[in-house]
């Protein structure tokens, strides 16, 4: 079979063995979704008629109710596969119209056996519990026996925390933000991140808290014995040092574990922040280092170290492709799992969690080229 290269598009490799939709290289993947949980198309369809009642799903997501119900008469929202809930987590389930009661209609997330949430009408705050989220729970409408429906109007929102929040349709999309110029960002054990603000019609900035230094022993690099030859210092004044010598500095590096800069660190096998005199320093654990040897070790095996800056930088850009979205949008990040992303006035972004010091790149940048080039050659 003979492929054209120019037929290869939205090629994708990825770590892990979950894969997200496709992000151009060089950009962090963010989904931009809803507060409604609740996504269309429902399961019981577009267009449902059960026991009397014609339920007719509206282009923004609302359901509409005609008919009277010969007996109960349901129609089915979402079941378990289409939506989670976590048990200790609070929600907000709203959109059953003015009217509602246990006799004539309801919105409800239910398990059909124990535990049931009903909205009659003012919304139903609740919290799942273990025997709701280990069965399979649904949330469905109800129109009871003998109800007359005449064009009765529901607006399923089901939303996270206490707080009911007018109607809004389900929306999610992954929307490529290209990542900061150097190519990457980080967290610290700290949790000190990087981070990117949305502001809800296509401008983003990336406030860069973190940055890195490779040392490898070159020439432009200033080392001096420290301790009476007991480890080797270097000046930096980008690092946001701790406020004692004492605390250990906020900072990842490799092969080195981060020390505390107390008296005991001279005979240690780590690096520490010198916050006095603004100092990077590396013991090897002997207690007796030669400064010619370990420009030497450098420059066999650099020695990266992933630190908080002392003063942020932000950069701004603009996504000609970004819908506009509403400044409340949950916002979370499919592919930097150290990357906390926020949106402008948002009372709820999700803060995403990281490995320690982890830092995560865009992906394999020539792949497309290197497929083409097997196609090329008849691979």
């Amino acid at each position: 079979m003979q492929i054209n290269p120019s037929d290869i598009t939205d090629l994708q490799i990825e770590l892990g063995s979950t894969s997200h939709p496709y992000v151009p290289y060089g950009c962090v993947g963010v989904d931009v979704r809803s507060r409604n949980l609740l996504q269309t198309p429902y399961y019981s369809g577009a267009n449902f008629t059960n026991n009397g009642v014609t339920f007719t799903v509206n282009e923004d997501g609302t359901v509409t109710a005609n008919g009277t119900a010969t007996t109960t008469a349901n129609y089915y929202i979402a079941l378990k596969s289409a939506f989670t809930l976590v048990a200790g987590q609070t929600y907000t389930l709203t959109g059953t119209p003015s009217g509602g009661s246990n006799s004539t209609y309801f919105m409800v997330v239910t398990d059909d056996t124990t535990v049931t949430y009903r909205d009659h009408g003012s919304g139903v705050t609740f919290t799942p519990t273990e025997a709701l989220v280990a069965n399979n729970y649904l949330v469905r409408i109800s129109i009871l026996s003998g109800y007359t429906c005449n064009n009765l109007i529901f607006k399923p929102q089901l939303e996270a925390g206490s707080t009911a929040t007018p109607y809004e349709p389900y929306y999610h999309q992954t929307i490529p933000i290209p990542l900061p110029s150097r190519g990457w960002v980080a967290a610290l054990p700290d949790g000190t991140a990087d981070t990117l603000t949305l502001d809800g019609a296509g401008g983003y900035v990336w406030e860069l808290n973190t940055d890195e230094v490779v040392l490898d022993g070159s020439s432009d690099e200033a080392w001096q014995l420290g301790a009476s030859g007991k480890r080797c210092t270097i000046h930096n004044t980008n690092i946001a040092y701790p406020p004692s010598d004492n605390i250990k500095l906020n900072a990842f590096s490799t092969a080195f574990p981060a020390e505390s800069n107390s008296s005991t660190f001279v005979g240690t096998l780590g690096f520490a922040g010198g916050y006095s005199y603004k100092e990077l320093h590396f013991s090897d654990g002997t207690g007796a280092m030669v400064l010619a040897d370990w420009k030497t070790y450098l420059a066999s095996n650099p020695v990266t170290v992933l630190y908080p800056l002392a003063t942020p930088t932000t950069e701004q850009g603009y996504v000609d492709s970004m819908p506009t979205v509403p400044v409340h949008a949950a916002i979370s990040s499919t592919d930097l799992h150290d990357l906390t992303v926020r949106c402008c006035a948002d009372e709820g972004a999700a803060e995403i969690a990281s490995a320690w010091g982890r830092k995560y790149e865009s992906r394999i940048a020539a792949l497309e080229d290197a497929v083409a080039t097997l196609v090329a050659a008849g691979a």
